[in-house]
């Protein structure tokens, strides 16, 4: 029954095209290829199976009757974006982002780092544009070296294994910005010839999985307690922030949010009708702080953030600006 559906029909069309890939690597190459077909990992892996006949008899007699249902309507061929919600656990959260590899500063990141190291944080998010990506931008830029992309690459693969090194039990999770797309983008117009070569893809290039690291794609954020996390690309949206990056958030979103993306260090508050208190907060970057697309931003700083969350879902976020090397 289920390669009658979209979803079965994607799920058999991938099972026969990398037969001899695991479920889970499969389950990943839909989730990336058909981000709104399947609303998370699992729900791409259960297809998976289910298209491999590893469901089990279970989840054969558990299937609706809709025999009766009074009404024949067409497959919806999206689905709804849901937040990944962090585990109770994942209670003691490292947020970093924008590096920019290769744009990245080393004094910041170290400086972050080490506080992550002396908090004893246990989950490290990457909250958007690891990578930078410029050849890949539909923007001007200078031509890179026939072998610039590729130690791009190496770097930004080299900083995943130290940052799993240095926290080998840490839950680590790479949300996708608006940087990091732009290579799949570039794969989709320049090279779709490879595009469904899962080997291409970011994921694979920089062995997420050696490094047990967790890619979530731009179209959805984390829920940290009660609080959102995303890079923030698709809350502050065109060429330069608000004059408040953060109130900008608040007024797209209307709660609680952390976001990278503007290279800003700032926060905005409101209270609501029922003296509810909404915070939301734009974090500094760890790359330099003078683009070649911007050379005078002056409102650019390095930081990153702090969270902590109980098991009723309440949080406690500290932003933090770095400024030569200290923490403000």
């Amino acid at each position: 029954m289920g390669t009658e559906t979209t979803v079965g029909k994607l799920a058999a069309k991938y099972c026969s095209r990398f037969s001899k890939t695991s479920n889970t690597a499969v389950a990943d190459k839909l989730l990336h290829d058909h981000p709104l077909h399947f609303k998370d990992k699992e729900a791409a892996r259960t297809a998976v199976r289910r298209a491999r006949g590893k469901t089990g008899e279970k989840d054969r007699n558990s299937k609706a009757d809709k025999s009766n249902f009074g009404f024949v309507l067409p497959k919806p061929v999206s689905v709804d974006h849901e937040p990944l919600k962090l585990r109770k656990a994942d209670n003691n959260i490292g947020v970093i982002s924008d590096l920019h590899i290769p744009n990245h500063r080393e004094e910041p990141i170290l400086v972050a780092l080490n506080y992550f190291k002396k908090h004893k944080v246990n989950t490290i998010i990457i909250n958007g544009d690891l990578l930078d990506n410029t050849p890949f931008s539909k923007w001007d830029h200078k031509p890179p070296g026939a072998d610039d992309v590729r130690n791009w690459f190496d770097d930004a693969e080299s900083f995943l294994a130290m940052l799993r090194k240095r926290f080998p039990k840490a839950r680590i999770l790479w949300l996708e910005g608006n940087h990091d797309a732009w290579y799949t983008r570039w794969l989709m117009k320049k090279a779709p010839i490879i595009f469904n070569d899962e080997y291409y893809h970011l994921q694979q290039r920089l062995h997420l999985k050696d490094y047990n690291i967790e890619y979530i794609p731009q179209e959805r954020f984390v829920l940290a307690g009660k609080l959102a996390i995303c890079h923030g690309h698709h809350i502050i949206k065109g060429v330069f922030a608000p004059v408040n990056a953060a109130r900008g958030a608040y007024l797209r979103s209307k709660r609680s949010l952390l976001i990278g993306h503007v290279h800003v260090e700032s926060s905005h508050t409101e209270t609501d009708l029922l003296k509810d208190i909404v915070t939301t907060w734009s974090t500094g970057c760890l790359c330099t702080l003078t683009p070649d697309y911007q050379p005078m931003a002056g409102k650019a700083c390095h930081g990153f953030a702090h969270v902590q969350t109980d098991a009723k879902g309440a949080f406690h976020v500290k932003n933090y600006r770095i400024h030569n090397g200290v923490i403000l």
